[in-house]
């Protein structure tokens, strides 16, 4: 066994594991610091509303994905009511 298969097979016992708010935390962080590097006009301004649409967008759009595009079945994934999920896959074009 090679030291790359043992570090490889390390990730992805971290990976399986559940993460915890800490490791969100950091993940999101890193993800965020490399956003703020390459932000560019019109979204030098108002960044926090930016990336929220952008999060929501994503979380929204993997529910569906995860659960065969079942409305009900995301909406209680995502803890929200069926209407505002809903509404949010009309903002985001999420037929």
């Amino acid at each position: 066994m090679t030291v790359q298969t043992i570090v490889k097979d390390d990730k992805e016992k971290k990976l399986e594991k559940e993460l915890s708010e800490e490791d969100y935390y950091k993940l999101f962080s890193k993800v965020i610091e490399r956003i703020f590097e390459t932000l560019k006009p019109p979204f030098h301004t108002h960044i926090y509303q930016h990336l929220l649409t952008i999060f929501e967008k994503a979380v929204i759009s993997l529910a569906l994905k995860k659960t065969n595009s079942n409305q009900v079945k995301a909406s209680k994934l995502l803890g929200i009511s069926r209407n505002t999920l809903r509404d949010r896959m009309k903002r985001y074009d999420l037929s």
